[in-house]
């Protein structure tokens, strides 16, 4: 698993800076650009690309969110982290509270953006694999990613954000995007 470390970044000791983590969800981790930017002087920032996304190969098929946590888990004690604030953006935030709760490392907080904290009820459940088996599907994925992410006024309001948000379904194999979406709709 690739991750972005702002300390390679600089030519300043920063060994003994605090340090913050940011989980994406179904976005590139280029989303955080800006967050990194006004963090990494007075933090050392991790950005994990989870297994599918960036320069992370996927995982085997069939592996979901237990084996993507544990590989997220080993990635982040191999980087030396021994104590950070976790941020979890969408499904990152899922993230965020699984490892903090794991007791993998001191978490001096966890701050959600744009997050669920409970198991989606059925009727989500359904609608996360009917957008699972649409991935799976050759039709172009960005109006119902358009329709799950932005409110319709918001996007017509905001086009250049509706483009950037619908892209995000092709920051990673549509495999790797549909099997996060099984996962979550799997979540006990």
């Amino acid at each position: 698993m690739h991750i972005f470390d702002s300390r390679s970044d600089s030519r300043r000791d920063r060994s003994q800076d605090e340090t913050v983590i940011v989980l994406h969800g179904a976005n590139p981790v280029s989303y955080f650009d800006d967050l990194v930017e006004a963090l990494a002087p007075r933090y050392r920032v991790l950005v994990p690309e989870l297994p599918g996304w960036g320069t992370s190969p996927p995982l085997a098929a069939g592996q979901g969110f237990e084996v993507t946590d544990d590989a997220l888990r080993e990635a982040l004690h191999e980087a030396g982290v021994e104590r950070a604030a976790i941020v979890g953006y969408s499904l990152g935030g899922w993230r965020a509270l699984e490892i903090a709760l794991s007791g993998a490392f001191d978490v001096s907080g966890v701050y959600l953006l744009s997050t669920f904290t409970a198991s989606p009820p059925p009727e989500l459940r359904q609608m996360y694999r009917d957008y699972a088996e649409l991935a799976r599907s050759p039709a172009d994925l960005r109006p119902a990613v358009r329709d799950l992410y932005l409110p319709p006024d918001y996007a017509a309001a905001h086009p250049d954000i509706h483009e950037q948000v619908t892209d995000w379904v092709y920051a990673c194999p549509r495999d790797v995007f549909a099997r996060e979406l099984e996962a979550v709709a799997a979540m006990p």
